[in-house]
């Protein structure tokens, strides 16, 4: 895989996570506006804690350790490459039932190539799930407000409040959970 296709793929998941994550801040604080509606009560103040990660390496990282995201990947890619060098030789291709022929293969390249686009989505929707599910974890544990993604509209912050490495180690965690127990 060049870089240019995984800085891509690395795009694509960022905007369906980024979506998925503005749709849960927005539900968020829907839900933390309107919990206080209709009650008069004394909000106790305490200071906001806010963390970030960088959610183009946890993708990388949950790829990259999975077997079979893995071989997804280099299959669509492969894909991608022969169907590029299928349209050359349909430019190139001067005799009608070569031509057809190039077509031919090009169509059942294109359906595989969208069958691999629709595995991926699922293995984005899985990351994205177990992503969510670490978030709320250390979110939880160390007493978070917010979470954001470092590529967005983070400008600067220190170092210590990065918990990139920390969401990758409760994937890791939550990943051997489910692990069946070899006897």
């Amino acid at each position: 895989m060049d870089a240019q296709q995984s800085t891509g793929n690395v795009k694509a998941l960022k905007a369906t996570v980024n979506h998925s994550l503005i749709g849960f801040a927005t539900v968020l604080l829907i839900v933390v506006s309107s919990s206080g509606c209709g009650r008069l009560h004394e909000v106790k103040e305490r200071e906001v804690r806010l963390r970030y990660v960088n959610l183009s390496i946890i993708f990388e990282f949950m790829i990259n350790s999975d077997a079979e995201a893995v071989n997804l990947r280099n299959r669509k890619n492969e894909l991608i490459a022969d169907l590029r060098r299928t349209e050359e030789m349909i430019l190139k291709e001067r005799d009608s039932d070569r031509k057809a022929g190039l077509i031919t293969s090009m169509d059942r390249l294109k359906i595989d190539l969208r069958k691999a686009k629709e595995k991926e989505d699922s293995f984005k929707h899985r990351f994205l799930n177990e992503i969510n599910r670490s978030l709320a974890i250390i979110a939880d544990e160390r007493g978070i407000d917010f979470i954001l993604n470092i590529g967005d509209e983070l400008v600067y912050s220190r170092r210590e409040y990065d918990i990139t490495d920390e969401v990758i180690r409760e994937i890791i965690t939550l990943r051997k959970r489910r692990a069946p127990v070899s006897r």
